[in-house]
């Protein structure tokens, strides 16, 4: 696979971003935050050999991306601008 490669070029460009920005104290939180998201990457693409697949896979964080974006739309219209939280 070569995506896998550039899942690696992505880990060091983030770590590298972070040295050039001089933001030591962020790289540890970083690495621990990002393998989460490799590991779900190297599942995703070992599991589906099809497209077919690879979109039933992704129809289930579709759906719920769809309902939370519908939920936020919905509550942005209802809430009152000034209303304290209670």
């Amino acid at each position: 696979m070569p995506q896998t490669w550039l899942v690696a070029a992505i880990v060091l460009a983030m770590v590298v971003s972070k040295v050039a920005a001089g933001w030591l104290g962020g790289i540890p939180p970083m690495l621990g935050d990002f393998p989460a998201v490799v590991f779900l990457f190297f599942l995703v693409a070992s599991s589906t050999n099809t497209l077919a697949r690879h979109h039933r896979v992704h129809g289930g964080p579709r759906a719920l991306h769809l309902f939370l974006a519908v939920h936020g739309i919905d509550q942005s219209r209802t809430a009152s601008a000034g209303a304290a939280p209670s």
